[in-house]
């Protein structure tokens, strides 16, 4: 004879076997499971953005960028999810963004802002303007932190442009690009 899942292990063991499975649970197993996987989300946030908040004040990154948390704002940008976590909206953040170029793009991010990426691959677009120039989204205008949770790459072709002596700061990001290297070719 079978038993469920909750009535042989402890809680306290099965929410920690939940934590290396992260979103990959359906949250509707059972009220159970379902409350374990919601305790470990909500301590994974709390562990980043501690860690995210006290290295910001420990090791200021940039002496020329000065993040202040009560007059700067914090930009969530998660290409998986719709909204935030109810610990983002505790502390204020906004988003969640699926693409960093939203930002960007809407251009109301205030000077000494931190933009925070989640676990994704990132990209600059190129559109076309009225003179029917080719313009990436990735203009940068003001001085700026872009900071890494998980698994984060950024490719930077087409280029980003850092205008008006703007100062951009970039921690645990992976920076690639499209471009081909073709120096073989070289004589």
């Amino acid at each position: 004879e079978s038993m469920p899942l909750d009535h042989i292990l402890p809680d306290d063991l099965t929410q920690y076997i939940l934590s290396f499975l992260a979103d990959g649970i359906p949250k509707t197993i059972n009220k159970k499971i379902h409350k374990l996987v919601i305790k470990n989300e909500r301590n994974y946030y709390k562990r980043i953005y501690q860690t995210i908040n006290i290295n910001s004040k420990t090791y200021p990154c940039n002496s020329e960028i000065k993040y202040d948390e009560n007059k700067n704002s914090t930009w969530i940008v998660d290409m998986f999810r719709k909204k935030l976590h109810p610990i983002e909206e505790q502390l204020g953040y906004k988003g969640p963004f699926e693409e960093l170029e939203e930002i960007l793009q809407m251009n109301e991010y205030q000077e000494n802002d931190r933009i925070i990426l989640h676990d994704g691959y990132y990209e600059f677009e190129e559109y076309q303007n009225e003179q029917q120039q080719f313009v990436s989204f990735g203009h940068i205008t003001k001085n700026l932190q872009i900071i890494g949770v998980g698994d984060v790459e950024l490719n930077t072709e087409p280029t980003i442009y850092i205008e008006n002596n703007a100062k951009l700061y970039l921690e645990n990001i992976q920076i690639t690009t499209d471009e081909v290297d073709d120096t073989d070719d070289w004589d």
